[in-house]
């Protein structure tokens, strides 16, 4: 739970706030009272001082209030928040990933912030033990970090420390007709006017046409997986991503069939 907290007093009497301001403009609201001091400090993994620019969130509302400058052996920042309990203090650098911590600021405090450094990692698909020339799609998501890339336009991903599930979906050149659909309707709806009202009914039906579509590329492998990967395998390691084919599908049914072995089938990576 957030609760926002902001005083303004005029001639020792308290200001009625206007609820259809707060509603139209919410973020300048929240940004306006800014009245309470706070420090932040911003680190790498290692500690060593990384510099950042500063926001304050609080029910879905956001604030700049600054930038952490280096100071000695430490980036730090010294200045105002709005007042609100269990909000997030967020840190956002160059090269790293975008942090929150959440912080009330009803009151001074001191928020130390690590963040985790981003790295553009070289990768390789293999299917079957063998490097694939297939189009494929393949997805990271971490809590803080998400990343999609396609294989084989793109063969870096940008990876940071923490754990991860990711998905690989492998596509094949094959062709697969979905069939059209022609075909009638009926159900009941209520009757038009008074007769509609007391719950009077009557059939109403109507037509289905979808022209048959063709598939010119159809699933043929992956998985899905999880892992933790840490800073020194990013640092210095090609990863490879191995996953294996399956049956190319040939109707319909087989292709939704092939989506749901993907489900259950595994993924998995390796640094070298």
């Amino acid at each position: 739970f957030q609760f926002p907290v902001a005083v303004v007093i005029d001639k020792n009497l308290p200001v009625e706030g206007e609820i259809g301001e707060e509603i139209n403009q919410p973020e300048n609201e929240l940004c306006k009272y800014m009245n309470q001091e706070m420090d932040v400090n911003t680190f790498d993994s290692e500690l060593q001082p990384v510099e950042a620019d500063i926001n304050f969130e609080c029910l879905g509302m956001r604030c700049s209030v600054g930038k952490t400058e280096l100071n000695g052996d430490k980036s730090s920042f010294n200045g105002m928040f709005p007042k609100c309990v269990n909000g997030y203090v967020s840190a956002k650098a160059e090269g790293y990933v975008t942090k929150r911590a959440m912080q009330s600021t009803n009151e001074y405090a001191s928020v130390n912030i690590v963040l985790d450094k981003l790295y553009e990692v070289p990768y390789v698909l293999n299917v079957d033990g063998k490097e694939s020339s297939n189009f494929a799609i393949i997805n990271f998501v971490s809590e803080e970090n998400s990343q999609t890339v396609v294989w084989p336009e793109t063969k870096t991903i940008k990876l940071s420390e923490g754990s991860y599930n990711f998905s690989v979906y492998v596509y094949r050149y094959s062709k697969i007709t979905i069939p059209g659909i022609n075909k009638e309707l009926c159900s009941e709806v209520p009757k038009s006017g008074i007769l509609g009202i007391l719950g009077m009914t009557e059939e109403k039906c109507f037509n289905i046409n979808l022209p048959a579509q063709e598939l010119s590329n159809v699933i043929s492998g992956g998985g899905k997986g999880s892992d933790y990967i840490i800073e020194s395998q990013l640092e210095n390691g090609k990863l490879e991503i191995r996953v294996n084919s399956i049956p190319l599908p040939k109707s319909l049914e087989e292709l939704q069939d092939g989506y749901n072995r993907l489900e259950v089938q595994g993924a998995y990576l390796n640094f070298e």
